[in-house]
């Protein structure tokens, strides 16, 4: 799958994953329960692989 987007646009989405990715980690950080707690840190595994493409799309490391 391929998507265009324009740079203020990109620009969004990478503040959208930053932003919920902190999110995921203090959610991580006050769940008691381990179950949600391994739900929480395999979407926080994609959430930073996303980062991680979209940073190399835009030539970041």
């Amino acid at each position: 799958m391929t998507v265009e987007l324009t740079d203020k646009e990109m620009e969004v989405v990478v503040e959208l994953l930053e932003t919920h990715l902190k999110d995921i980690l203090v959610e991580i950080r006050h769940t008691t329960s381990r179950e949600f707690r391994r739900e929480l840190q395999a979407r926080e595994q994609v959430i930073a692989a996303l980062l991680g493409k979209v940073g190399a799309l835009q030539g970041k490391p």
